[in-house]
Order: C-alpha cells, then sequence, then structure tokens
C-alpha cells in the first residue's frame, strides 16, 4: 500500500540563474526541473543550458525528467524560434540520456508509472513525509487552533465574570469601574463633537482613510488603469520573492 511520500524539493543556485528539482511522486511518470533566471539571456543560451542541466539530474536521480525554465517574475520563457517546444523530456537509458523537445504521450515512457520502492532507492538521500506524517501535522496544527479560540472564549467571559463580582465584593471599586467606562465615553463623544484636540496619530488615520478612499475612487473611474497598475505590482512582488527565496551562493 502506498504511504503517498513526498519528497522535498532541492534548489542550487548557479550565478545568474538556480535550478529547483522537484522529485517525483508514487505514480508520476516523471520529475519536474525548473531553471529560473535572475537576468535577461538569449533563448539560443536557456535552451543550451536546459540540455545541460537535464543530463545533470538525469545521472543524478535516474527519473525522466520534464525541464522548464522561467524568468524572475516565474513567468514561463518561450523558446519560439530555437526550439519547438519549450519544455524538454530527458529519458535514462542504459546508454546514457535521451532529450526530446518536445511532449511525450505516457505510453512513451518506459518505465511508465513511478513505484514507490523505486522512489525510495533513487531518492535515497533526499527527506520525505508520509500520508501519515502530513495527517498527524494537520491534527496538531487543528488542535492548536482549537486551543486558541477557547482561550480566548474564555477571556471572553472571564472579563465581565471578574468585573461583576469585584462590584459585589467591594462597591467602591466596583463604582470606579463604573465610572471609568463613563468617562471614557465622555471623552469620545467630547472629539467627536470638537471639544477635544485630536491626536497625530489619529489626524495620521483619518488622513490615510482620505488617501484610501480618494484612491478608491479614482479606480472606480479607470478601471483599466488599475487592473494594469494591479498586474505591475503583482509581477514587481513575484520578483522580489523570487530574489528572496534565491539559494545562497
Amino acid at each position: 500500500m502506498s504511504r503517498g511520500l513526498v519528497f522535498q524539493t532541492i534548489k542550487e543556485h548557479r550565478g545568474d540563474y538556480f535550478v529547483q528539482y522537484a522529485p517525483a511522486a508514487s505514480g508520476d511518470l516523471f520529475a519536474l526541473l525548473t531553471l529560473t533566471f535572475l537576468q535577461s539571456h538569449k533563448p539560443a543560451d536557456i535552451a543550451k543550458l536546459m540540455d545541460q542541466e537535464s543530463v545533470i539530474w538525469i545521472q543524478r536521480y535516474s527519473v525522466p525528467l520534464m525541464t522548464s525554465s522561467a524568468d524572475d517574475s516565474g513567468s514561463l520563457i518561450h523558446l519560439t524560434g530555437t526550439r519547438d517546444c519549450d519544455h524538454l523530456i530527458a529519458l535514462p537509458t542504459t546508454g546514457g540520456v535521451i532529450v526530446h523537445w518536445k511532449m511525450l504521450q505516457d505510453c512513451e515512457f518506459p518505465q511508465g508509472p513511478l513505484q514507490e520502492k523505486h522512489l525510495l532507492d533513487v531518492y535515497r538521500d533526499i527527506p520525505f513525509s508520509t500520508l501519515e506524517d502530513r495527517h498527524i501535522q494537520a491534527v496538531s496544527r487543528a488542535k492548536r487552533l482549537r486551543l486558541g479560540v477557547i482561550i480566548i472564549a474564555l477571556w471572553g467571559l472571564a472579563v465581565p465574570i471578574t468585573v461583576g463580582l469585584t462590584g459585589l465584593a467591594s462597591p467602591v471599586l466596583g463604582y470606579l469601574i463604573i465610572a471609568y467606562s463613563i468617562s471614557k465615553a465622555i471623552h469620545k463623544a467630547s472629539k467627536m463633537l470638537g471639544y477635544v484636540k485630536r491626536s497625530k496619530r489619529e489626524n495620521q488615520k483619518d488622513a490615510e482613510e482620505l488617501r484610501m478612499r480618494h484612491h478608491h475612487d479614482h479606480c472606480e473611474r479607470n478601471p483599466e488603469g488599475f487592473l494594469r497598475l494591479k498586474a505591475e505590482n503583482f509581477e514587481r512582488e513575484a520578483r522580489d520573492e523570487t530574489r528572496r527565496e534565491e539559494p545562497a551562493a
């Protein structure tokens, strides 16, 4: 019976690009390899590097491999005019490695769906987790979340109960608590009526809310411009995230 193995992804730095190898899982036909380029390269050079990396990783892990390339925003790099396909499939053979610049049919993978026993042997140096491991972790997270909800609920009940009991045990302290609540309400009302000068922090908060409403109004007036800005922001964030995740040299 399959244990639902998930092997850890491997990242390695190559200078102006890095590679990410995602091992195959039980029942898959191939593993995945992605070359992420941090600088602009010619398509011909990218294709050559994809060929080289595919051979390196097939020799390291004898499992069929699909290789792709991406820019620093995570977008697929197209090799139009250089190769007939943007992806390559590399197959291990007794004589070495066969590379196909095309997508293969399932029946063209000689090993067929990969078996768990074979993957454990090939990936013996890669950490993995089982379905049972992930289930235990999920249950543990759910228990911690449930405990947090219970603590918050008890705190919500404890505060008013404590105030009520304090009032019964000490009428003077109870009166003080009531007086404090009334003074807070009067202070808030005075601010609303303008009798109390607002703090610098509150003025900054109001200015920020006004700016957000102003921005929202302009977005509604020019939805196409807003969508372009949104796309540019997403692309910039993707590039920043890629560079933050870049493996150390």
